[in-house]
């Protein structure tokens, strides 16, 4: 099944036939701006001499696909790679390139169960750069951004640390559950009290 095609580029669902394949793990990411299809800031986490990450980011935003794509998430497969990207509003675009094996769920938050890190880029980019990010130059913003993703590939890249964070959110948020009841009972309780 094609998802994207442009005459020097197919991005197909395929087996996995790249070594890339054999690990889970961020390899690149990058944030762009949809209009002009600049890429303000990008960081190789893994590089593959076989594979030219922001040139496939390149392709990618350059096939006629890419102007028709209306959801603000899309997953594209390129042989043992997948492409995650997150638009928002603003126009910018958040790319992760992972290896095939990658868990999915740890690229896009959802609600507040867990994070995911192309939300994580989001937050960062919208927060610390705003509106700069919508004017900056091809690779402008790669000196202040590069320690960021860095920093956000190693945690998303440590998933037994992630899930364990998962896991103790969730009983948090069940405990604080059970005592927000809690009170709220107590709060009755006392208002009976109040009217005998």
């Amino acid at each position: 099944m094609t998802v994207f095609a442009s005459p020097s580029l197919q991005f197909v669902v395929k087996g996995m036939s790249s070594s890339a394949a054999s690990t889970k793990e961020i390899k690149f990411l990058a944030v762009a701006r949809r209009s002009d299809k600049v890429i303000v800031a990008s960081y190789t986490h893994k590089p593959d001499p076989n594979y030219d990450y922001v040139e496939k980011v390149k392709q990618v935003m350059s096939s006629p696909g890419w102007a028709t794509v209306t959801t603000d998430r899309i997953s594209l497969e390129d042989g043992g790679y997948i492409f995650f990207v997150l638009s928002d509003q603003g126009g910018r675009v958040y790319i992760a390139i992972t290896s095939r094996s990658y868990t999915s769920r740890y690229i896009y938050s959802n609600g507040t169960s867990h994070r995911g890190v192309l939300t994580v880029v989001q937050e960062e980019v919208t927060n610390r750069f705003g509106d700069l990010s919508l004017t900056a130059g091809p690779n402008a913003l790669n000196g202040k951004m590069a320690p960021i993703l860095k920093m956000l590939c190693n945690e998303f890249n440590d998933l037994k640390g992630l899930d364990k964070i998962s896991s103790v959110q969730a009983k948090v948020d069940q405990v604080t559950g059970v005592m927000k009841e809690n009170m709220s009972l107590a709060l009755k309780n006392n208002d009976r009290c109040v009217l005998v």
